[in-house]
């Protein structure tokens, strides 16, 4: 397989149906430590709250924005989302 048949399958298969590392590691059988498997997610730091607000309109108050999202996924699960 060239790169871009790589790439071009990677898109397809695992970037349009938006699969979870797990997902891939499952789906392909791919055996790896449990510590290797850790190592290579990227940690999700979570973002609590956004300022959603305007200091012209309302100098002297803030607003919070706080969402929750939940996400259908190609293969028709649905995921909880980190959002703010």
């Amino acid at each position: 397989m060239t790169k871009r048949q790589g790439k071009a399958m990677f898109a397809k298969e695992i970037k349009a149906q938006q699969k979870t590392i797990l997902q891939v590691i499952e789906e392909y059988s791919i055996e790896l430590p449990f510590e290797v498997f850790v190592n290579i997610c990227a940690e999700i730091k979570p973002r609590e709250y956004t300022i959603a607000s305007s200091n012209i309109a309302n100098p002297n108050s803030i607003h919070m924005l706080i969402t929750l999202t939940l996400d259908k996924l190609g293969d028709g699960e649905e995921r909880l989302g980190l959002t703010s």
